[in-house]
């Protein structure tokens, strides 16, 4: 058996997922960061835009799901990220491939 070494490396599908949310937010104009080491955490995706004169961090937390995210897998990523809250980023986005959030 033989590999191929000089074949494309194929992506997994969360981080294919991830890219794309990042592109998103490039085509829309925001300076964008992926996989940003702040304290404890890795960030999926940091986008960053001036708003008067200060620069607004939001953190993106990219979910790849099949299934609806509940009340409280929202409350745990939120509980995750609020120690970088407000000194590392101002505000915290969850992106999921299912829309909607279950009250479960």
């Amino acid at each position: 058996m033989s590999i191929d070494v000089d074949a494309p490396a194929v992506a997994p599908a969360w981080k294919k997922f991830q890219n794309d949310v990042a592109r998103l937010f490039r085509i829309a104009g925001y300076d964008v960061s992926q996989d940003v080491p702040i304290d404890f955490k890795k960030v999926d995706v940091m986008i960053a835009e001036r708003r008067l004169g200060k620069v607004h961090r939001t953190a993106v937390e990219c979910k790849l799901w099949n299934k609806t995210t509940t009340q409280k897998e929202v409350t745990e990523i939120y509980a995750n990220y609020l120690p970088l809250i407000p000194k590392s980023v101002d505000e915290l986005l969850i992106v999921s491939k299912e829309k909607g959030t279950s009250a479960r």
